[in-house]
């Protein structure tokens, strides 16, 4: 059984409350609208910031690995006594190619000072 109410039945409304009605519901859907148009922004720009967060990694990732490359290129070798840069140098079977270039070389004293920066902003 239902409940009585103070409010007129659908049969007694006049044009008044139904054009009233009808703006109040017209008002509700645009703003659902309106909400609905903001999330797909949020969304957009969520799904945005996470393609750029993962591209931002990917590079930091080949950079990394670059920098590990030249790291091992220009490694260590213990040469006659001495520390030198095995690529620099030209070292391999025991002789020189060049002459021994100390250890840290050039590229790796770059890199490490570079390092050092990075690590000082932080």
């Amino acid at each position: 059984m239902t409940q009585p109410t103070d409010r007129p039945g659908i049969d007694q409304l006049t044009s008044d409350q139904l054009d009233q009605l009808y703006a109040e519901r017209d008002w509700w859907h645009q703003a659902y609208l309106a909400s609905r148009d903001y999330e797909d922004r949020r969304t957009a720009e969520r799904d945005q910031f996470q393609r750029e967060r993962n591209e931002q990694h990917a590079r930091a990732d080949k950079a990394e690995a670059a920098l590990t490359a030249v790291r091992k290129l220009h490694a260590p070798v213990n040469h006659r006594g001495r520390t030198i840069c095995g690529h620099c140098s030209g070292y391999g079977g025991g002789s020189c190619d060049n002459g021994p270039q100390g250890h840290p070389c050039p590229t790796i004293a770059v890199l490490e000072q570079h390092g050092q920066t990075i690590k000082e902003r932080t």
